[in-house]
């Protein structure tokens, strides 16, 4: 058996049956350097030497190549100033995103794609593609496609294809550094001033991610039964994701709830934040008062 061929196995009966979809899509992602350097050997003849190699020719100049899209004069002039909110919100793109396609800056190929459906040109007279050739990729992306691998060939012991895994006799990628990147109380103040005047809903986005710490995904994904209004402290975990064939899909993570945990604690509470708990309707039907919680999600004034 080739590579390929257990990878396709691999995808079938393992990735897309006992992992989240989202899984999938990025594993996919992967695969074709993978089969082109590997996909045509047999599974029994790969040696770590072989991955070693793989991994070092990922890591060399040349082996990243991105493509970023520019607007044409063309699309630009099917965008006078007048037209490009209502553009940006008929595709489903930020208004930056907006900005940097009329300014001449590079946006990806999902976004240029949107930008051109929704000024009704075709993709081809919209956007030039700009390759950018000469990067490698980074440490910690190597390790992806190290996991992806590992996980093949343990697959692959367990079906009895092989009898050994040669992935974990390879010195797996050197991982990198990732900076964190986070708000300061200052930052944080400013952030919830400029909240003030934007829609409802998305005020509510931003303050759970900042007094609580979940992720997008998980505030998207909440839902009315989520949350016990009774003791606010408490939150069911949800998360979404969203599949380029499926759509929008949600699923439960590991951990089932969460507590809110108010960055800088008790010193936030003079912002006087409040998130709206939106009616089925659409409307404020009622106001959560943020700042009665402390960093452990206790009320301190009894509000409910």
């Amino acid at each position: 058996m080739k590579l390929d061929d257990l990878i396709d196995r691999w995808f079938s009966e393992y990735i897309d049956k006992k992992c989240k979809p989202k899984t999938g899509v990025e594993y996919r992602y992967l695969r074709p350097r993978i089969s082109a350097a590997l996909g045509h050997m047999r599974v029994n003849q790969i040696r770590p030497s072989h991955l070693m190699a793989f991994y070092s020719s990922l890591e060399e100049a040349g082996a990243r190549r991105d493509s970023v899209y520019l607007a044409t004069p063309a699309l630009l002039k099917e965008l006078p100033r007048g037209k490009r909110q209502k553009t940006a919100k008929a595709a489903g793109v930020g208004g930056r995103t907006m900005t940097c396609v009329c300014n001449g800056t590079p946006v990806s190929r999902a976004s240029a794609e949107k930008v051109a459906r929704a000024a009704g040109v075709i993709f081809s007279k919209a956007f030039t593609e700009q390759v950018k050739e000469g990067g490698k990729l980074n440490g910690n992306t190597v390790q992806h496609y190290h996991r992806m691998l590992s996980s093949v060939f343990t697959k692959a012991v367990q079906w009895g294809i092989v009898e050994d895994n040669p992935v974990k006799r390879a010195e797996p990628p050197k991982g990198e550094a990732v900076e964190v990147s986070y708000l300061e109380e200052a930052d944080a103040a400013r952030l919830l001033a400029a909240l003030h005047d934007v829609p409802p809903q998305y005020s509510a986005m931003v303050q759970l991610g900042l007094f609580t710490g979940m992720r997008r995904g998980e505030i998207c994904g909440l839902r009315w039964s989520d949350i016990d209004f009774n003791a606010f402290h408490h939150l069911s975990k949800p998360h979404s994701g969203i599949h380029p064939a499926r759509g929008a899909y949600l699923h439960r993570t590991k951990n089932q709830s969460v507590k809110p945990h108010v960055q800088g604690g008790c010193k936030l509470y003079g912002y006087a934040a409040r998130i709206p708990a939106l009616s089925k309707g659409g409307t404020a039907a009622r106001w959560v008062d943020v700042g009665a919680y402390c960093a452990g999600g206790e009320r301190k004034d009894g509000a409910k």
